[in-house]
């Protein structure tokens, strides 16, 4: 996790008509704080707008009640605000983790990234010196030899960290070549190797992303393991066709995430694939 010491708070702030409405109501003041806690806690954690305990435990009301010190009734109060006026999303295999929406809009990413990529330079360079170490080579980033060879005008000086040094150049140089962004959809597909799901459900799970790239909404990596992860395990208790007709409705109906929660109604009365169901309706319309 990158430290981070500072978010971007807009001077508009309180001339958002959100944020006015979220003032009108009972406990509104504390509710604003409570957002504004949220987008320091989403800087701490350095995610792409993620908000967590620890990268495996999530934030839940009761942790961020303990962590805010405000009464565990009015976090999930503002939570729920929060959610219905589209200032969060869930995201993880049960929707557990809390992210802020539009989150790369409002904040420096660039400068994040630059921190996450000096934090993941350092930890190389100390995985370096712990195999270094491992294999009972000396720690000589401060160590000069003089070689035996010499000159009747110089004594040669040569560092013995001098390769190393190249080696590092070579890192810094590879980092900043201007490698451009992979897509959200590349990276579904990317990712969806790890899975052998259907071509049917792969094809409309890329048309997800694409809705939701269309949209300019977040669709980071971790965002789609999550995706990832929740289809498989859903897999395992409905049919592929039932998961398909859900990411189906979601888009047609302009939701922000898939309704998970109506897997259950949707799959009452429902068997076989997406395409028996298909040719199923087709022949109804051929006896009519």
């Amino acid at each position: 996790m990158a430290e981070i010491t500072w978010v971007k708070l807009s001077t508009e702030l309180f001339d958002n008509s959100k944020i006015k409405y979220i003032r009108t109501m009972p406990e509104g003041n504390n509710i604003l704080l409570i957002w504004i806690f949220l987008l320091t806690m989403a800087g701490k954690c350095n995610s792409d707008g993620l908000i967590f305990l620890t990268e495996d435990i999530p934030m839940s009301d009761e942790i961020l009640s303990d962590l805010s010190g405000f009464e565990v009734n009015v976090v999930r109060m503002a939570l729920s605000v929060f959610d219905r006026l589209g200032m969060i999303q869930w995201s993880g295999a049960n929707n557990e983790y809390i992210g802020i929406s539009g989150w790369e809009k409002y904040q420096s990413v660039d400068k994040l990234q630059d921190i996450r990529k000096k934090n993941a330079k350092r930890q190389k360079e100390y995985r370096m010196r712990q195999n270094d170490a491992a294999k009972g080579l000396p720690d000589n980033s401060n160590v000069t030899v003089t070689s035996s060879v010499t000159s009747p005008v110089t004594l040669r000086n040569v560092t013995v960290t001098e390769q190393n040094k190249n080696k590092e150049k070579e890192l810094d140089t590879e980092e900043d070549k201007d490698i451009p962004p992979i897509s959200p959809v590349e990276m579904m597909e990317n990712i969806m190797k790890e899975y052998s799901f259907g071509n049917i459900l792969s094809e409309k799970l890329i048309e997800w992303i694409r809705y939701k790239d269309s949209r300019n909404e977040s669709c980071q990596e971790y965002t789609i393991k999550c995706l990832l992860r929740r289809v498989d395990e859903e897999l395992k208790l409905y049919d592929e066709g039932v998961i398909i007709q859900l990411i189906d409705n979601s888009i047609l109906n302009g939701w922000k995430n898939i309704q998970w929660k109506d897997l259950k109604a949707n799959s009452s009365g429902t068997s076989g694939s997406y395409i028996e169901a298909i040719n199923t309706r087709v022949s109804a319309v051929d006896d009519w």
